[in-house]
C-alpha cells in the first residue's frame, strides 16, 4: 500500500470510460427506470447473511489455526477491512484483518496472514468451480472443452494440495544470506507456510460449506439483479457470468473492480443478447448492493473500531506494545 503512481491501476477506468463513450445514454436511463427496485432492495437485504457467513467462514479458518476468535470480533474485523478491500488495488486493504490480530490478539503476522490468504483461497475455489461447470454445461460452446479440463483440474488440485502441504520442506530452500534482511524473511515465509499447512484437517469441511453456503446468496444477489432489470438469465447463466467477473474484478488494475468489472460483463452478456446499456444498468446495481452498501456496513465498523492505516502500509504489523481498538474490550 505504498503512495507510489502505478499507471497499470489506470487500465481498469480508462475501459470503463471507453465502455462511457459508447453507450445509448436514453436507453440506459429506461433500463434504470424499468427497474423492479423491490428485487434489488431484496438483493441487498442478502448482504446480512452473506457478511456474516463469510465472517464465520474466516473464524472457521483461524480455528484451525489454532485462533479462537469470537463471533463478534470476527465480523467486526471482517466488516472493517471490506472496506478498506473495496478502497484499494488487487483488495490489499484486507490486511487490515492481519493488523487486528496482530495488534489485539498478539497473533505472529505472517500467522494472521496465512489466514487471510487461506479465506481469499477459498473464495478463489469456489469461484473457479461456479465458472467452469457453468461454461462446461452452459450457453458458450466455444468455451465448454477448457471449462471441462478445468473442472477436471479443480477435481485434482485438493488432493495435489493435500500432498505437497505434508511434504517437509527441503533443508536450504530458501538461501542463506549475510546480513538481518534473509533470516527474518526466511522465518516469516516458514511461519505463513505452517499456518497454511495446518489448514489441511478434518476441520476444513466447516469452512468449505461455509464458502458454497455464502457463494449460494451471493449467485441468488446477482440473479436478483438480472431479474429486476428484466434481463431473462436463468441462475444456472448468472453464476458463471458473475463468477467470472468476480475474478476479473481482483486484478490490482483499477479500485472496486470499476472498468473490470463492466468489460467483463459485457464480453460474457453480450452473446446472450444483453445490450451494452444493460450491462451498466446492471453494473450500476451491483456497484449499489455489493460494494456501497456493504461498504457503509464496513465503514461502520471501522469507525467503531478503527487501527493506525500505518500498520497496512506496514503490512499488519503494529509497533511494540501498540493495539489497535478491540470490540472485546469496549
Amino acid at each position: 500500500m505504498r503512495g507510489s503512481f502505478r499507471p497499470w491501476r489506470l487500465i481498469g477506468l480508462a475501459l470503463l470510460a471507453w465502455l462511457l463513450w459508447r453507450v445509448d445514454w436514453p436507453a440506459l436511463g429506461r433500463a434504470l427506470a424499468g427497474a423492479r427496485w423491490e428485487l434489488v432492495v431484496a438483493a441487498a437485504l442478502l448482504n446480512l447473511p452473506l457478511l456474516l457467513l463469510k465472517a464465520l467462514r474466516w473464524r472457521s479458518v483461524l480455528r484451525l489455526q489454532g485462533i479462537d476468535l469470537p463471533v463478534g470480533p470476527s465480523l467486526a474485523y471482517y466488516l472493517a477491512s471490506l472496506y478498506w478491500a473495496f478502497l484499494t488495488p488487487g483488495r490489499v486493504g484486507e490486511l487490515a484483518r492481519v493488523a487486528y490480530l496482530r495488534g489485539n490478539h498478539q497473533v505472529p503476522a505472517a500467522l494472521a496472514l496465512a489466514g487471510v490468504v487461506a479465506d481469499r483461497l477459498l473464495d478463489l475455489y469456489a469461484l473457479l468451480w461456479a465458472a467452469a461447470v457453468g461454461l462446461a454445461w452452459g450457453v458458450y460452446p466455444a468455451w465448454r472443452a477448457p471449462a471441462g479440463v478445468a473442472v477436471a483440474g479443480l477435481v485434482l488440485a485438493p488432493a495435489l494440495l493435500a500432498l505437497a502441504a505434508h511434504r517437509r520442506p527441503a533443508a536450504g530452500a530458501v538461501p542463506r544470506q549475510e546480513g538481518v534482511r534473509w533470516p527474518r524473511l526466511r522465518a516469516r515465509l516458514g511461519e505463513l507456510g505452517r499456518g497454511l499447512t495446518v489448514l489441511w484437517q478434518p476441520g476444513l469441511w466447516r469452512a468449505l460449506l461455509l464458502t458454497a453456503a455464502s457463494y449460494l446468496v451471493f449467485f441468488t444477489q446477482a440473479w436478483l439483479l438480472t431479474a429486476a432489470l428484466g434481463l431473462g438469465l436463468r441462475w444456472g447463466e448468472v453464476a458463471p457470468v458473475v463468477a467470472v467477473t468476480n475474478m476479473a474484478a481482483y486484478l490490482p488494475v483499477s479500485v472496486s473492480g470499476l472498468g473490470t468489472r463492466e468489460g467483463c460483463l459485457w464480453l460474457m452478456l453480450s452473446p446472450l443478447g444483453v445490450g451494452l446499456a444493460q450491462v451498466l444498468a446492471l453494473s450500476l446495481t451491483m456497484v449499489l448492493v455489493f460494494y456501497l452498501v456493504s461498504g457503509v456496513l464496513g465503514a461502520a465498523a471501522w469507525w467503531r473500531h478503527p487501527v493506525p492505516l500505518r500498520w497496512l502500509r506496514q503490512g499488519g504489523e503494529p509497533a511494540e506494545g501498540e493495539s489497535a481498538c478491540s470490540p472485546e474490550h469496549d
